[in-house]
């Protein structure tokens, strides 16, 4: 990977293996008993280095879950695409990083899985239903409508983790694309 390719101020190859390192120690610890300076130390980083581009240890998965986000979102033109992209897609992530998921999972702080989730979700759900309709304003029936279609794709996928990933991530997506579309007709 090129070093000059930056994001918040701090290589994307740091921000992996700060990342890793986390996934890494979460091995053997729960989140909230991992500290900075084991990241730091497992990262080979100084503290400062940490703290000059993120608030704490959750912000780490955050900016990781963004990336994720975002790369899915730019691909995807329409709301319906994204949706039914997003879901698959981030089924595979969660799938494919579910120690880190399962440990994640149980977190209920600020800048927990849910609401990290929710929070970007719906901004960019928003967004795609303003532009795709030429609007100002969301009308309020649209806001309720992508919120609640969020909180049952966090649900779902929430239930499918604690429940140690019995299905594959593609019969999870199914499922909640399914009740997504019923509740358009």
């Amino acid at each position: 990977m090129i070093l000059t390719e930056r994001d918040d101020n701090m290589p994307i190859c740091t921000k992996e293996k700060i990342f890793n390192s986390l996934l890494n120690l979460l091995n053997n610890k729960k989140i909230e008993n991992i500290t900075i300076e084991e990241i730091c130390k497992e990262t080979e980083i100084s503290r400062s280095t940490f703290y000059r581009n993120y608030k704490d240890k959750y912000e780490v998965f955050t900016w990781k879950f963004k990336k994720h986000m975002k790369e899915l979102f730019f691909s995807t033109p329409t709301k319906q695409q994204y949706i039914e992209n997003y879901i698959l897609m981030s089924l595979i992530f969660v799938h494919d990083n579910k120690k880190y998921f399962k440990k994640l999972i149980n977190y209920k702080g600020q800048n927990s899985f849910n609401n990290i989730m929710f929070d970007e979700i719906c901004t960019k759900l928003k967004a795609q239903e303003l532009k795709e309709n030429n609007l100002n304003i969301l009308p309020t029936e649209s806001e309720y409508h992508i919120e609640m279609m969020v909180q049952s794709m966090i649900h779902a996928k929430t239930k499918w983790i604690k429940e140690d990933f019995i299905e594959s991530p593609e019969t999870i997506a199914k499922i909640i694309a399914d009740f997504i579309n019923r509740g358009k007709k």
